[in-house]
């Protein structure tokens, strides 16, 4: 009788542990599983992330482009004109005027800077001499 009870502890023991593997089994496959649904759901988030990402950093690259050609400009002292027109303009309307300030009513887009004058009048007297129009 102590052998059969030995062989029925054995017998339950193993179906004990075997259900412990049975259920560990099926307990990791849905972690796993879970895990899988997790994983792709990061990554399709973080994918969406780095298009964002780089999306902006374009746009902070053409930032930069356009930045750096202004600092090239600002170097060089001269700024930009908008278009052909005002050119056009400046040319057309290239008298030597007597005083900075008749520079300015003339046309209030030119910018400071140095300009030719000609305080006794165009054509009379001492010739045009530079001035600093700010």
């Amino acid at each position: 009788m102590l052998h059969s009870f030995s062989e029925t502890v054995r017998s339950f023991l193993l179906i004990l542990a075997l259900s412990t593997c049975f259920t560990t089994a099926f307990d990791l496959q849905a972690k796993v599983e879970q895990l899988e649904k997790n994983y792709v759901r990061i990554k399709e988030h973080l994918e969406a992330k780095i298009m964002d990402l780089e999306t902006k950093v374009g746009r902070l690259e053409d930032k930069v482009k356009e930045q750096d050609s202004l600092l090239a400009v600002l170097k060089n002292g001269h700024k930009p004109l908008k278009d052909s027109v005002d050119i056009n303009q400046h040319h057309r309307y290239n008298a030597i005027l007597r005083t900075c300030h008749e520079i300015y009513a003339a046309n209030p887009s030119f910018y400071p800077g140095m300009y030719w004058i000609d305080p006794d009048g165009h054509g009379i007297g001492d010739p045009p001499s530079p001035s600093t129009a700010t």
